[in-house]
């Protein structure tokens, strides 16, 4: 998603032309987009050349259960809590008429409890970044080049890598390591993929 990206250096479109790749036909701000989307990619093809930036991701899966705070706790394979991720319950009550809407939900609800039965339930976790050099590369850029201008495209695509870069991680997660349906089963575009048209 390109949008945020042109949010950062406030290119913003009307309608029709709001959102990319639209916004290159605006006419106040459609050049300047291209202009700036263009550089991107220069800067991202440099990237790719000189492995100026890297991406790294790590993904790891986990015994767990739900307590009585609305927390999960997280244990190791021998069975010894090593984390717990604290919930917070909704605090706005839904205006629906469903019951079943109107319950102020949290995380932990969708996780087996704690209980005398020892049942575990699982959860999945991963972690990503697509800025290992980012810091020392705009510092660069903006003390050593005087490029403000260069460095804030670095950190608007860096920005843009590491959401892409979650999104793989989660679509590898999901598919490969998770074991929902196999991948050969599941012909989602990419457009079905950003609006969650999917399990897991």
């Amino acid at each position: 998603d390109w949008n945020p990206f042109f949010q950062v250096f406030q290119l913003r479109g009307t309608y029709p032309n709001r959102n990319y790749p639209k916004l290159f036909k605006d006419p106040n701000v459609g050049q300047t987009a291209k202009e700036t989307f263009d550089d991107a990619q220069k800067m991202l093809n440099e990237w790719m050349k000189d492995k100026t930036v890297e991406a790294r991701g790590v993904v790891g899966f986990f015994k767990c259960n739900s307590n009585e705070e609305d927390d999960i706790e997280i244990y190791d394979d021998d069975d010894s809590h090593i984390a717990t991720l604290h919930g917070l319950r909704q605090q706005q009550q839904q205006q629906t008429p469903s019951v079943e809407l109107q319950k102020f939900m949290c995380l932990s609800d969708f996780v087996a409890p704690k209980n005398a039965h020892k049942v575990r339930d699982y959860i999945g976790l991963f972690v990503v970044s697509a800025g290992f050099g980012i810091t020392e590369l705009c510092a660069d850029l903006k003390e050593n080049k005087t490029d403000d201008y260069s460095a804030l495209l670095a950190q608007a695509l860096a920005d843009r890598l590491g959401e892409a870069f979650a999104e793989k991680m989660h679509f590898d997660a999901r598919r490969e390591f998770w074991g929902y349906e196999p991948m050969e089963n599941e012909a989602l575009s990419a457009t079905d993929l950003h609006k969650i048209k999917y399990q897991g």
